[in-house]
C-alpha cells in the first residue's frame, strides 16, 4: 500500500560498486490520506474471507525484526560464550514473550487465545518479508528459521506495517456491516528492533546528502504516524516499542518513538547480551499485557480496561502471601436506612473503617476461580497480638505463609536426629497429606581434597511435616494472630482501572449494592411472613458481612503495587447458579444429584452458566 518514495540502483565503476539513492518528488513521498484509504480498501477486498476471524479480534501484536546481514554476527554474550544476534533475539522472543503470553492467554480462557493476532515482518533489502500475517497468536510458537542477509531497510517494513494495520481496520468495518460483534477498538502493539541505522540512508555524493538523510527520516516518521492513525488513533490502544540492539547511532529509532503522542512510543537500548535482550522482551510482554482489551470491556470514559496478570492456584500446595491491610465495611445502619427508603445519592465515601485496630491479610498466591469481572482468592484476616511471642506452634488450619521461618521438633524415627532443631521456610499446605511443605536449606559445601573431582553443590530439600512438629519463628505468626475462624474469599478486579479512584469505586459500589440487596431481601422476607400465604415461599438472604480491603505487600518494597479486594465469607456446600450476570435465568430442571466443585463448593449450571467455580459467595435462597 503506497507509492514508492525513492529509487535505488547500483553500478560497477573503476573505483568499485557505487550506489545511487534518489528520492522522488516531495509530493510523492507520502500519499495523501484519500489515496491511501482507497488503496487500502482495494487491498482489503482480498481479505473478505478472513473478516469473520479478524473482525472480532481484540489484540494485534506486530514484530518488526532486523534480518540484515549484520544480525549474523556472533558477538552476543551468553554466559561464557557468544551467539549470533539473530539466535539471541529468537531465543529471547520465545522465552520472554511468546511462551509467557501463550500461558497467560490459556489461563485466561473464554476464547482469549482466539482473539489474539500476531504478525512478523523482516527488514531486509528493498522488500520486507512477512513470515506471519495476522496469524493466530499461537503460530508464534513455531516461527520458521530466519537467515539474515543484505541490508536492513526501514521504509519497506514500515510500509507493510501501516498496510497491515489499515487492512485490519477495514476488515473490522466490514465485520460491523455484516453484523458481527466487533470490539470498539483493537489494541495494536508494535515491537521494532534494529541493530543499526536505516540502510535506506544512502548518500549519493557530497552535495545534498544531509537534506536527503533528513527527508528519509521524515518519511520514516510519516509511516509511523500513518500506522498509528490507521489504528483509529486510539490513544491507549496503540503502542510502539523501539529497541536499539548494540551500540550504533539509534537516532532514528528514538525519533520514531518520539513522533507519537506522549506515552505511546518508547525507545529502549539493549546491549549485546542475552540477559539484557531477554529483559527487553519481558518489558515488551508487560506492555502487551497492560494494553490488552477484551471484546466486551470498553473504556467507560476512563480509557480501556485491560486484563490483570493472574496466577492460577496450585491444586496440590496452598500457599499465602501476607499484606498490611486497611479494611472497610458498610456502616451498620445502612440496611435500616435502606428499608426506610433513605438511599444516599453519593457515589463515594459511604464505607467506613472496620473497628479493631491494625490488621494484616493473607491471600492465596494463586486464584482458584474467576467470574466475568473478578478473580477469586482465599483470604485470612489477622490482628496484632497484644504481646509478641518468640515462637508459635502451628496447627492444622492450613495457613501457610510462604517464606516464614519455622523450626522442626519432636520427630521420632531414623530422621529425627538429622531434622529436629533445623530451621526451614514454609512453602505451603498439602491438603491431601494434611501436612506443611517446608524447604530445608542445603548444608554448606564440604572442602574438596586437592586433585579430587569437584562435587555437585548440595540441593535444598522439600519435606512434608505435620503441624504438631513445627514451631513458627517468623513475625507474621509471632506478632500477628490468625484467630478469625471465618473462611473468606477475596475478589480482585480482573482488569486494571485507569486510576485509583476508579479502582476503589469498583469495589465500593459492589459492597453498597450487595448490602442494599441484602436489606431489601430481609424486607421481602418480612412482607411474605406477614401475608401468611398458604404456599411455601423460600426466604432469601445475602452473604454478610462484606468488606473492602486495600492491601500493601508486607515488605513495603518499591515497585510492588497495592491490591484491592471485595471480601465476603466463603459459601460451602453444593449449590446451583440459576441466573447469569446478564440477567438470563436457567429454567432447566435438576434431574440428577448436583456434583460438587472443589473451587468454591458450588456447581456449574448448564448452558447459561457464565461464572466458573461458583459457590464462593453471593445470594443463597
Amino acid at each position: 500500500v503506497g507509492r514508492p518514495i525513492a529509487t535505488f540502483s547500483t553500478a560497477h565503476t573503476p573505483t568499485g560498486l557505487m550506489s545511487r539513492f534518489d528520492l522522488l518528488a516531495e509530493h510523492d513521498a507520502v500519499e495523501d490520506a484519500a489515496q491511501d484509504t482507497a488503496k487500502a480498501r482495494r487491498a482489503s477486498e482480498n481479505w473478505l474471507a478472513e473478516v469473520p476471524r479478524l473482525s472480532v479480534c481484540t489484540q494485534h501484536t506486530i514484530l518488526v525484526i532486523d534480518a540484515s546481514g549484520s544480525m549474523r554476527e556472533a558477538d552476543v554474550q551468553s554466559g561464557h560464550h557468544h551467539v549470533s544476534r539473530i539466535d539471541a533475539l529468537l531465543n529471547a522472543l520465545q522465552g520472554g514473550f511468546i511462551l509467557p503470553q501463550l500461558r497467560q492467554l490459556s489461563e485466561e480462557g473464554g476464547g482469549a487465545l482466539e482473539r489474539e493476532l500476531l504478525s512478523v515482518i523482516l527488514m531486509c533489502d528493498s522488500e520486507a518479508k512477512t513470515i506471519l500475517e495476522v496469524a493466530p497468536f499461537q503460530s508464534g510458537a513455531s516461527l520458521p528459521p530466519i537467515h539474515p542477509k543484505g541490508h536492513g531497510n526501514y521504509l519497506p517494513a514500515l510500509t507493510k506495517l501501516a498496510a497491515l494495520v489499515t487492512t485490519l481496520e477495514h476488515c473490522r468495518e466490514q465485520g460491523r456491516a455484516w453484523g458481527y460483534t466487533v470490539p470498539p477498538r483493537i489494541s495494536t502493539c508494535v515491537f521494532f528492533l534494529s541493530d543499526g541505522r536505516p540502510s535506506d540512508l544512502v548518500r549519493t555524493g557530497s552535495t545534498g546528502g544531509a537534506s536527503r538523510v533528513s527527508k528519509i527520516e521524515d518519511a520514516v516518521y510519516e509511516l509511523v504516524t500513518r500506522a498509528y492513525r490507521a489504528s483509529g488513533e486510539g490513544a491507549s490502544a496503540f503502542r510502539l516499542v523501539c529497541v536499539g540492539f548494540g551500540e550504533e547511532d539509534f537516532r532514528v529509532l528514538r525519533g520514531m518513538a518520539a513522533v507519537l503522542p506522549p506515552g505511546l512510543g518508547s525507545f529502549r537500548p539493549a546491549m549485546l547480551d542475552t540477559d539484557a535482550l531477554f529483559d527487553t522482551m519481558v518489558t515488551f510482554s508487560t506492555t502487551v499485557t497492560t494494553t490488552r482489551l477484551t471484546s466486551v470491556a470498553g473504556g467507560g470514559g476512563g480509557g480501556p480496561r485491560v486484563l490483570r496478570p493472574v496466577t492460577k492456584i496450585d491444586e496440590h500446595v496452598l500457599a499465602y502471601t501476607a499484606y498490611f491491610a486497611e479494611v472497610y465495611r458498610v456502616p451498620p445502619d445502612w440496611g435500616t436506612n435502606v428499608r426506610r427508603g433513605q438511599l444516599s445519592s453519593k457515589r463515594r465515601g459511604q464505607i467506613e473503617p472496620l473497628p479493631g485496630g491494625e490488621r494484616v491479610v493473607a491471600v492465596s498466591t494463586g486464584s482458584f476461580g474467576h467470574g466475568g469481572e473478578r478473580n477469586v482468592y482465599h483470604l485470612r484476616l489477622g490482628v496484632r497480638r497484644a504481646e509478641a511471642l518468640t515462637e508459635v506452634p502451628l496447627d492444622g488450619t492450613s495457613l501457610a505463609i510462604a517464606g516464614e521461618r519455622v523450626r522442626i521438633g519432636g520427630l521420632q524415627g531414623p530422621s529425627a536426629a538429622d531434622l529436629n532443631g533445623r530451621i526451614c521456610s514454609l512453602v505451603g499446605w498439602i491438603e491431601e497429606k494434611s501436612r506443611f511443605s517446608v524447604k530445608l536449606a542445603p548444608p554448606p559445601p564440604t572442602a574438596v581434597p586437592p586433585g579430587a573431582p569437584p562435587r555437585p553443590a548440595p540441593a535444598a530439600r522439600l519435606l512434608a511435616i505435620k503441624a504438631e512438629h513445627l514451631l513458627a519463628l517468623g513475625p507474621l505468626y509471632c506478632e500477628w494472630e490468625w484467630r478469625d475462624a471465618t473462611a473468606w474469599v477475596a475478589k480482585e478486579n480482573k482488569r486494571v482501572e485507569s486510576d485509583l479512584s476508579r479502582e476503589v469505586e469498583f469495589h465500593e459500589k459492589a459492597l453498597l449494592t450487595q448490602a442494599t440487596a441484602a436489606a431489601l431481601a430481609k424486607e421481602f422476607n418480612m412482607a411474605i411472613e406477614k401475608l401468611g400465604l398458604p404456599q411455601r415461599v423460600p426466604t432469601t438472604e445475602y452473604l454478610e458481612p462484606t468488606l473492602f480491603v486495600q492491601a500493601q505487600h508486607i515488605s513495603r518494597a518499591a515497585g510492588i503495587s497495592d491490591r484491592y479486594f471485595f471480601v465476603e465469607p466463603r459459601l460451602f456446600g453444593h449449590y446451583r447458579k440459576w441466573n447469569t450476570n446478564f440477567g438470563s435465568v436457567n429454567h432447566r430442571p435438576t434431574t440428577a444429584p448436583l456434583p460438587p466443585v472443589s473451587a468454591g463448593g458450588g456447581v456449574r449450571a448448564p448452558v447459561l452458566q457464565t461464572e466458573r467455580g461458583v459457590g464462593w459467595g453471593g445470594i443463597h435462597a
